[in-house]
């Protein structure tokens, strides 16, 4: 039996080129998103307010362009609202726009949850 030591240094399984085992979702594929809003003296009534607005879109919207708001995370200290969303990108985005979310940016994120990974669009059809 090899010692500890033989191990230092290298490794006994052969190096393989890095392969991709995720693809970068692009076009009209659904996934994850984030709009990060900087938002000073945010309230909960706020947030009551961007729900209701977020979910007037999406009534708008229907099927033309599917998006889902997952909701938000308020974090006081910072002034920051992360607004979470499903969808094509462009979609969020448009969807955003609408609603008047005060975003920074909006990037693409992996969801993970209790159940597991952002679920997709397609699982509800």
């Amino acid at each position: 039996m090899a010692s500890p030591v033989d191990f230092v240094g290298f490794s006994r399984f052969p190096r393989r080129s890095p392969v991709r085992t995720v693809a970068r979702m692009t076009g009209a594929q659904a996934g994850c998103f984030v709009a990060e809003c900087f938002w000073p003296d945010v309230t909960e009534a706020d947030l009551a307010a961007l729900d209701q607005r977020l979910r007037a879109v999406a009534a708008e919207l229907g099927s033309a362009q599917p998006f889902r708001y997952l909701g938000s995370i308020l974090m006081r200290e910072d002034d920051v609202v992360l607004c979470q969303f499903e969808g094509a990108a462009a979609a969020v985005r448009d969807a955003a726009e609408r609603a008047g979310v005060p975003f920074e940016r909006i990037v693409e994120t992996l969801l993970t949850t209790a159940g597991g990974p952002c679920p997709s669009l397609a699982a509800d059809a």
